[in-house]
């Protein structure tokens, strides 16, 4: 019963440790033909730090391609570098102080969100509001500042120019 136990997995195993040799053979060969034939590679060997980088802090520097493709070298305990220095992406609002209402009451903020579980109502006094709490009460107290104009009514201190309004009497 041990020796077919041990045969049905030794079997298998030495099956797949013949593929492997001979993938790495065929690799090898392919590798040594193009070595031959004068051809590049795949692997173009360590990286290097071009001589025109410029150091802008310690172990990280810049440096500009000739096609005008702006680079960051940074020097790392496992190596040299290079990423693409790309501007920083616009900071994205988070989508959940949109969803939270706030209603200002004396020293205390009362909060209601609507979750998939129903509406999620809190109160926190001014002192001990958190970042994402301040922010939706400053947007709450924006979205009261502004007045809304609804369609058919002017804004105060307009003035009509032309043809009279209706209503309006000389």
């Amino acid at each position: 019963m041990r020796l077919t136990i041990f045969a049905v997995l030794l079997i298998p195993a030495l099956l797949l440790a013949d593929d492997n040799n001979k993938k790495s053979d065929a690799q090898a060969n392919a590798g040594s033909q193009s070595s031959k034939s004068g051809t590049k590679s795949d692997s173009k060997g360590p990286l290097t730090l071009p001589p025109d980088a410029k150091e802008v802090q310690p172990y990280t520097y810049k440096w500009t391609d000739p096609q005008g493709k702006k680079w960051i070298y940074r020097q790392t305990p496992f190596g040299l570098v290079r990423l693409e220095d790309k501007p920083a992406a616009p900071p994205v609002e988070n989508p959940t102080l949109s969803r939270i209402s706030a209603v200002e009451d004396g020293n205390v903020v009362h909060f209601e969100r609507e979750t998939p579980l129903g509406k999620q109502k809190w109160t926190k006094e001014k002192s001990d509001l958190t970042a994402d709490e301040r922010a939706a009460l400053e947007r709450q107290k924006q979205q009261k500042s502004v007045p809304a104009v609804t369609e058919g009514t002017k804004p105060a201190g307009a003035k009509t120019t032309g043809a009279k309004a209706e209503g309006e009497e000389q």
